[in-house]
């Protein structure tokens, strides 16, 4: 089951960044490259939370601040740079 759910996401995720160029093509005259982007992760993240929350709450709970600060501290630079 495990890995049919991994394959089930793998292809979500192709799917999902094969749609977002093609739809990319159609609106790049009214909209930016970043506003693309942006949208087309926020629709990513709206369809593959839901099927995998469970596991992220049970993972997520198992964090300190300790354990979470570097990894916040990680992505905002990484964002920033």
């Amino acid at each position: 089951m495990k890995r049919f759910s991994g394959m089930l996401y793998l292809l979500l995720g192709f799917a999902l960044a094969g749609t977002s160029a093609v739809a990319a093509r159609f609106v790049s005259g009214t909209l930016g490259p970043f506003t693309i982007t942006a949208a087309s992760l926020f629709f990513a993240l709206l369809l593959l939370l839901p099927l995998n929350a469970r596991a992220l709450a049970r993972y997520l709970r198992g964090f300190t601040f300790r354990a979470f600060f570097p990894l916040l501290l990680q992505a905002a630079l990484g964002i920033v740079l």
